[in-house]
């Protein structure tokens, strides 16, 4: 059984702190979250929080160079 494990001193986030974190919009947050395309922790069926070291790490994978 694989699973990711979370960073050792990372307090896991909502949805309000990532917004606030990275300029993104709440509905978008939920809508990236259905698609899987952000890394997150689903709790509950309706309980999701993000590990802000995953964060840093999908944020770092999207930076595109000059030029590019």
């Amino acid at each position: 059984m694989s699973h990711t494990s979370l960073s050792p001193s990372a307090f896991l986030k909502n949805y309000e702190w990532l917004a606030a974190r990275t300029g993104i919009k709440v509905g978008t947050l939920r809508a990236l979250v259905c698609r899987k395309k952000i890394p997150h922790v689903r709790i509950t069926e309706r309980t999701v929080r993000f590990d802000p070291a995953a964060i840093e790490r999908w944020l770092e994978a999207r930076i595109v160079a000059d030029g590019e």
